[in-house]
């Protein structure tokens, strides 16, 4: 059955999809600006200066990540101008509504900001448009229940959800000037004048993202061969925007393309067998892996085929599929960045969806036992998809999964690591544990092998520099230190008797390291007996030794951390304290520790303010050790103190006894001179 579109009933479901699907991308977590973060920069620009230069924005423009176009003395944006373009009448309304409504000055906020929300929102915007041609494109073979189910799947069980709803790629104006080109082929079955738009639409595509060359060639020779009365108007309309174009390219950049559709140079045989698969089938960017209900696409196809239903325009869209996965394939960034799941197949997924519409309607004619299990299995294809999408689209730690534990485009072989496929991080197995790391950024430990010797992937890392500095969480807990770094002579003992459990490699440059397991915390606190336990307050800046007032350890240091031990060591040139605290139930972020020497005069003789376990990373009942080194000539007596201080205000935290505030700093002991 061919149904009707274009009814009452067919607006209202419209409607409703619409609706829906935006307000489901618009709940949606995750959201940031990637190559897409100078777009309305450059709208404004259009809309303020007549140009597309971003002369007016050098503060925005130099934070950006990668170097701008510099032309004839003026910086420009690298991405392709046909979505700046296309955003422009949103950014006039927006900068106008700012200024009626007394938001303040848009542009002024353009230049010191990338607005990421409204990005996402445009973004949204423009998925749900193209979901609801989708709906359209599928009611001319389904019923309208099986239509609405095909415009879900498209909206919630591809990367039309988490990725390009959450910010403006390129991908989104691309997809929908793809899906109204096909609504446009499909339609002109019945009115044969509407393929000369085509042209048009194309040429969009084109100008909004240059692997749409493919496109473009298929489409004009399928409009040459099927509809030559209408060729000459298809080029009309695609010159419209063709010749503007290239007047701008050339005015701009001096030649017929943008520098960005020269730069497509980096194609390679020598990765295309493995990424033609991966493109496909790896566990952190396959389409089937990630949206696995596109595997009705290629059931659609046979049944197309086995039905003698293939018509002319199924092999355009093929085409465009095939080409477009070899393109993809010979690039070298094939895995595609910095990006969720296969990114770069965004574009297809209208005509892939396509596909999927012979699948549901033979659905319909099934009965008994086949039917069961057809819908069985659709339905968790289904549900799959939309799980995976959904980590994609809400789940921050499926996006930090391209920089933890090592960059994606610097070690892309780990798109293949099945123990750690990306929209599973951040969903925990195994009974939660503490790692503490010396020497290695702790992220770049944090791998599939090291998750296996530890026995869960629910770690909570914090770094330290064993150099100077210790942390312990309460109870046993792993710690790792870099294979080059030593274990200082104040540290040793902790470390006595305390075998080496395993020797690992960081993913990041081969840094091997040692791994043991024990309760550091429950060793500091020991040795923290063993050591000073009596601090001095007074009120004078140097007291004589019988003028201070004794206060015994712990100490409290507001409700931050109490100081549960000390050693001041005295060498030929410099005073080494050594601290030992224990971390308090309100911690002060970010922290900082001042050790001062004071002269008789109440000057400071020498001082460092040092922390080396970060106050951020601190938790309730840790323990910490810190050693800082003043340099000393010892030519007068002096005073060692200390105490610590918010970072950020530069104020003190209190010096406490029996809930009193004693001071604001903590003296230790009395240096003589020599």
């Amino acid at each position: 059955m061919v149904a009707k579109p274009r009814t009452l009933r067919d607006s209202l479901v419209s409607i409703l999809l619409f609706t829906t699907i935006l307000i489901g991308y618009l709940l949606s977590g995750n959201r940031s600006a990637f190559d897409s973060a100078l777009y309305l920069q450059t709208s404004m620009s259009i809309v303020r200066e007549g140009n597309t230069n971003l002369d007016e924005y050098p503060e925005i423009v130099a934070k950006m990540w990668w170097p701008p176009d510099k032309i004839d003395g003026h910086l420009y944006d690298t991405a392709p101008i046909g979505t700046p373009v296309l955003m422009t009448p949103i950014v006039f309304t927006v900068d106008r509504l700012s200024a009626l409504l007394g938001w303040g000055d848009f542009n002024e906020y353009l230049k010191h900001n990338i607005p990421e929300d409204l990005q996402s929102v445009i973004a949204s915007l423009i998925m749900a448009l193209t979901a609801v041609l989708i709906y359209h494109v599928g009611r001319r073979s389904l019923s309208r229940p099986a239509a609405a189910l095909l415009t879900l799947i498209f909206a919630f069980g591809t990367t039309a959800w988490s990725v390009v709803s959450r910010t403006l790629w390129q991908h989104g104006p691309s997809m929908l000037m793809l899906t109204i080109a096909l609504w446009l082929v499909l339609s002109a079955r019945d009115k044969p004048q509407r393929i000369q738009y085509v042209g048009l639409v194309i040429a969009l595509a084109y100008v909004i993202r240059p692997t749409n060359s493919i496109a473009v060639v298929a489409f004009t020779a399928f409009v040459l061969l099927r509809y030559r009365r209408y060729f000459l108007r298809y080029l009309l309309w695609a010159a419209a925007v063709a010749i503007p174009f290239v007047w701008y390219s050339w005015s701009v950049y001096h030649a017929l393309l943008p520098v960005y559709y020269r730069a497509y140079t980096g194609l390679s045989f020598a990765i295309f067998p493995e990424a033609l698969i991966g493109q496909l089938v790896s566990p952190s960017r396959g389409l089937l892996i990630f949206s696995p209900v596109l595997v009705f696409s290629f059931a659609g196809i046979i049944l197309k085929v086995k039905r003698r239903q293939w018509q002319a325009h199924d092999n355009l869209l093929i085409g465009i599929l095939t080409l477009h996965w070899i393109l993809i394939s010979l690039w070298w960034n094939w895995w595609a960045g910095v990006s969720f799941g296969p990114r770069i197949w965004s574009d297809m997924l209208p005509y892939l969806i396509y596909f999927v519409v012979p699948a549901l309607a033979a659905m319909s004619s099934l009965r008994g036992v086949r039917r069961a299990a057809v819908m069985t299995i659709g339905a968790m294809t289904i549900i799959f998809s939309l799980f995976v999408h959904y980590r994609g689209a809400n789940a921050a730690e499926a996006m930090d999964w391209n920089a933890q534990p090592a960059p994606i485009d610097v070690y892309h072989e780990r798109v293949w690591d099945w123990r750690d496929p990306q929209w599973l991080r951040g969903l925990y197995w195994g009974t939660s544990t503490d790692l503490v790391v010396s020497g290695i950024q702790p992220y770049q430990l944090l791998d599939s092998d090291l998750y296996a010797r530890l026995g869960t992937n629910a770690v909570r890392a914090r770094q330290f520099d064993v150099t100077r500095s210790l942390i312990a969480p309460q109870f046993s807990a792993w710690v790792a230190i870099a294979s080059e770094q030593a274990i200082p002579k104040n540290f040793t003992a902790l470390f006595e008797d305390v075998p080496v459990i395993a020797q690992g490699t960081a993913i990041v440059e081969q840094r091997p390291y040692r791994l043991y397991h024990f309760d550091l915390g429950a060793r500091l606190i020991a040795a923290a007996q063993h050591i000073d336990q009596r601090g001095y307050t007074s009120s004078i800046a140097f007291p004589a030794p019988d003028a201070a007032r004794p206060l015994d350890l712990p100490v409290k240091f507001g409700e931050t951390a109490d100081l549960i031990g000390f050693q001041v060591m005295t060498h030929s040139t410099s005073i080494e304290v050594m601290t030992i605290w224990r971390a308090g139930d309100h911690i002060v972020v970010p922290l900082q520790v001042f050790v001062h020497a004071i002269r008789p005069d109440g000057s400071i003789a020498a001082q460092e303010d040092r922390l080396d376990v970060p106050s951020e990373g601190w938790r309730p009942g840790d323990v910490i050790v810190q050693v800082n080194r003043l340099d000393y000539q010892y030519d007068a007596p002096v005073w060692i103190e200390l105490g610590l201080y918010n970072l950020y205000t530069g104020e003190r935290v209190p010096v406490m006894t029996n809930g009193q505030i004693m001071d604001n700093r903590l003296m230790l002991s009395l240096v003589s001179s020599r």
